[in-house]
């Protein structure tokens, strides 16, 4: 039975239950610090002293709510934990939250934009539930944070490209979703970015070239896509990429050639290393493939592609 909401007194943060099917008990981190349980009405209420929760299991909805005043929990990291029902906008007003991990649960619903008001927040966790909706573009206001994980979600529109302005992101995944349009040109601006995973959604249109502005990327991944074309400079200078996943694409023999000349363009200069290039079915051009035949011999570059 859904509980209604009393304002906690001397307390930040309440937790109202509405399916709780075992007991549970919390791990908290932090010298001194203190739950207070009333499991006769489900309210689950947390003093002002505690920065780290884990683990709240066998919950099957959980909303979390703020009272006035200063807030201190620096992290919740609630994960498989079967949990449902949609995330609750208040969380927006823990603005001293620095990791929010609520993956790999049942959570629906949208994306509360309110979360674009954590701006302490570091690392943002919600992969592998079944949340809906756009990318809300008020994330683009999390400017400290360096984790950004949305992947196998049900997520639709286009990528908002305010998130450009992320300079500080570090890791970023879309995959597994259903986005549409194209890959915003303003991710040049991801000048911390080293692991940019967009795969398997439905993005069209080319590769834009200011991604080659990236210097840090380890890895990309568009792979199960419908892109069809590269802008030149794309790929080029990234000398620390280490696997690109392109496969599963309508890329044309052009394209396919671009690519390749831009990941090999002065590599040699710099390293003997070629990144794991995958390609899927796209067919280069025989002038690429002879390109291939000869650095395979020169150097250890693992390319996946059709006809050389």
């Amino acid at each position: 039975m859904t509980q209604q909401w009393r304002r906690p007194t001397g307390y930040e943060v309440l937790f109202t239950l509405e399916t709780m099917t075992k007991a549970f008990s919390p791990s908290v981190i932090k010298s001194g610090a203190a739950i207070r349980w009333n499991l006769g009405d489900g309210v689950v209420m947390v003093n002002n002293d505690i920065t780290y929760l884990y683990g709240l299991e066998g919950l099957k909805v959980v909303r979390a709510l703020s009272s006035d005043g200063p807030l201190g929990v620096t992290r919740i990291q609630i994960q498989s934990d079967d949990l449902v029902g949609g995330l609750p906008p208040e969380l927006g007003r823990l603005t001293n939250l620095q990791y929010l991990s609520l993956d790999n649960n049942h959570f629906s619903g949208s994306i509360p934009p309110e979360l674009g008001q954590i701006t302490n927040l570091e690392v943002l966790w919600l992969h592998a539930n079944a949340l809906t909706g756009s990318i809300p573009p008020e994330l683009s206001q999390l400017r400290n944070l360096q984790e950004l994980q949305l992947a196998s979600n049900q997520l639709t529109g286009s990528i908002p490209p305010e998130l450009g302005k992320l300079t500080r992101l570090e890791r970023l995944s879309f995959r597994s979703n259903d986005l549409t349009g194209s890959i915003p040109h303003e991710f040049g601006g991801l000048s911390s970015m080293a692991y940019l995973n967009l795969g398997w959604n439905k993005l069209v249109g080319s590769i834009p070239a200011e991604l080659g502005t990236l210097r840090e990327l380890v890895l990309i991944s568009f792979a199960g896509n419908q892109l069809t074309g590269y802008e030149a400079g794309a790929f080029s200078g990234l000398f620390q990429l280490q696997n690109v996943y392109l496969n599963d694409n309508l890329f044309d023999e052009a394209a396919v050639d671009a690519i390749i000349n831009d990941i090999y363009k002065d590599r040699g200069k710099h390293t003997r290393d070629y990144p794991n290039l995958q390609l899927g079915d796209a067919t280069p051009s025989s002038a690429a493939c002879s390109k291939i035949i000869e650095l395979r011999a020169s150097y250890d570059w693992t390319i996946a592609c059709n006809g050389c």
